[in-house]
């Protein structure tokens, strides 16, 4: 769909405006959305992990902030983890799904000239974000209402972690924030902010 006049561009449509890469990893090919800042150097890589649906509008649903990111000289990588028979949610193990995020990750920060990298991740795809942060060691990550990561992960984490959270999320419930928060607060390095 194309935005009209004073409008902004649907998710879908930003995505769909980007160029697919197929990215090899070491459990198969994953496609990837990348943007750049238009002629400048990136300030920083963002990885953008999705939920666990399969609709486009969920698998894409990071690209609302694309041009936000972009006018901010901030580069970001949006993985369809769907594209992936081993990485797809329904039937993924997280360290198959890891293993994937880091070389889409790894591979994006080659084009990037080595710029800092931060990781976003929301439901299914926050859990994720928490379990590739513990591997990768990113100067920040984003959690919107994500799902349980693996046991351990949270401890392992080292950089500062913006923990969000809508109390009328119907996926995972408000209340499953407390024992992340708790995990996140109890590390040893790493403040956290909750919103």
């Amino acid at each position: 769909p194309e935005a009209r006049e004073g409008s902004r561009a649907s998710p879908v449509a930003v995505a769909e405006s980007l160029d697919a890469h197929w990215v090899e990893t070491p459990v198969g090919k994953v496609e990837a959305k990348l943007s750049l800042p238009a002629g400048e150097r990136p300030t920083a890589l963002i990885l953008l992990v999705h939920g666990m649906s399969p609709n486009p509008e969920v698998i894409w649903e990071w690209a609302c902030i694309i041009e936000a990111l972009r006018e901010r000289k901030v580069a970001a990588v949006l993985p369809n983890l769907h594209s992936c028979e081993r990485t797809a949610p329904s039937a993924a193990s997280a360290s198959d799904v890891v293993e994937a995020l880091a070389a889409v990750a790894t591979w994006a920060g080659s084009l990037c000239n080595g710029c800092p990298l931060l990781v976003y991740g929301k439901s299914w795809g926050g859990a994720r974000a928490v379990e590739v942060s513990a591997r990768l060691c990113p100067v920040g990550l984003v959690l919107a209402c994500p799902a349980s990561p693996a046991a351990g992960q949270v401890s392992a984490l080292e950089a500062p972690v913006l923990l969000l959270w809508a109390k009328d999320d119907d996926v995972i419930p408000f209340e499953a924030h407390a024992t992340l928060l708790d995990g996140l607060r109890a590390r040893p390095s790493g403040c956290t902010i909750f919103a």
